[in-house]
């Protein structure tokens, strides 16, 4: 029964493309991973397996079959053990190079692999103004001309987050010609927040907001500009206590400067890695320039931080600006402006890179300057 049902013409004949098949239907799934950066539903799966027999027939035919019927045997295999060894000395020596300099998707590889330094490539002291205006002590963020005593005056107060603020924002004014000014006091580690904790220098984060409120009082600005890192050592990681522990922040910096508007802005994307690792791991695994706005290794929980903020900061009598609305869409969040790693976002997890400030600003400055 077996041998007679072997023998039917649609068995034998799909006993004949079964190696040709075989040899086909891993190369077309790859090339689909590789095209599409994920697995292919079902009808898609459907699709790739037809294609794989159409193409096992036309090896079966238009090769096996002709060299299986070649009237010289002897030089035919020499033929075919010559490609074969060809083919693996090409392969052995692309791999050797590791990969055709020419092709655009090694180059970015390389470009984004020879980033080794992070901190270091995108200045990130500079970018903060670190040892100015950033992490410094009051008479010297004094003395450096970082807290100003005028009109239209922007105040920045925060942690490192808020640091990166400042080149976008500057940027703005300056594109604008407008006649605003900003003041910083930022410190690593420090969220703009009355908690127990010690930053990056070990001094009371209690201390830092003390100091801050005082010089707000002092110079009475028309805008207080604040953010923090939620997941930082010193943020207050439970949403609600979060609100809470704010609420204490904003009804001192009323009682400091009751005219000044206070504005929020929201915590920007972060991801699971340094973003220039994120990318690297995806030129890695799916061999194509990945899309400007994306989920891969975006890490969810921030989502849900802006939320949670949109619908309760409001509520405190001060404005909330969604920095992950402005740098998110329904595709991901956005990795880079431009090509190349001199254009992505952020320095790290989440600090914003000049381009990525600049970004922010170009999208929020309005909701700023009126």
């Amino acid at each position: 029964v077996v041998s007679k049902l072997l023998s039917v013409r649609p068995v034998v004949f799909f006993g004949l493309i079964s190696y040709p098949l075989y040899l086909w239907h891993w190369p077309i799934y790859s090339f689909y991973r590789s095209i599409f950066a994920g697995s292919p539903d079902y009808h898609e799966l459907i699709l790739l397996l037809l294609s794989s027999f159409f193409l096992a027939i036309l090896t079966y035919y238009l090769i096996e079959k002709p060299l299986r019927n070649a009237r010289n045997k002897y030089i035919t295999a020499i033929l075919l053990a010559l490609s074969v060894f060809g083919t693996g000395l090409i392969g052995a020596f692309i791999f050797h190079i590791n990969g055709v300099k020419d092709r655009e998707i090694n180059k970015s590889a390389g470009e984004y692999a020879s980033v080794t330094d992070v901190y270091n490539y995108y200045k990130y002291g500079e970018l903060l103004r670190g040892g100015i205006c950033h992490s410094v002590q009051l008479t010297a963020a004094i003395s450096n001309g970082c807290i100003k005593n005028g009109k239209h005056n922007i105040f920045i107060i925060g942690d490192s987050y808020a640091a990166a603020l400042f080149n976008g924002l500057s940027h703005y004014i300056d594109n604008k010609g407008s006649d605003y000014i900003i003041s910083q006091m930022t410190d690593g580690n420090a969220p703009p927040l009355f908690v127990d904790g010690k930053d990056d220098l070990q001094r009371s984060v209690i201390t830092l907001n003390n100091n801050r409120i005082n010089e707000i009082k002092r110079v009475q600005p028309e805008v207080v500009l604040l953010t923090w890192s939620v997941r930082g050592t010193n943020g207050v990681h439970d949403k609600k206590l979060a609100i809470d522990t704010l609420s204490l922040t904003i009804k001192k910096i009323k009682e400091a400067s009751p005219d000044s508007r206070i504005i929020f802005i929201g915590p920007v994307p972060e991801w699971n890695a340094n973003l220039v690792k994120i990318i690297s791991n995806y030129l890695s695994e799916f061999k194509k320039t990945p899309p400007l706005y994306m989920t891969y290794g975006l890490n969810s929980e921030i989502s849900e931080w802006d939320s949670y903020f949109s619908n309760n900061v409001p509520k405190m009598g001060i404005e909330y600006i969604s920095a992950y609305k402005a740098l998110c869409n329904e595709s991901g969040c956005l990795t880079r402006v431009g090509n190349g790693p001199d254009f992505i976002t952020a320095v790290d997890w989440g600090h914003l890179t000049k381009p990525g400030s600049d970004f922010l600003f170009n999208k929020i400055g309005n909701k700023i300057i009126k």
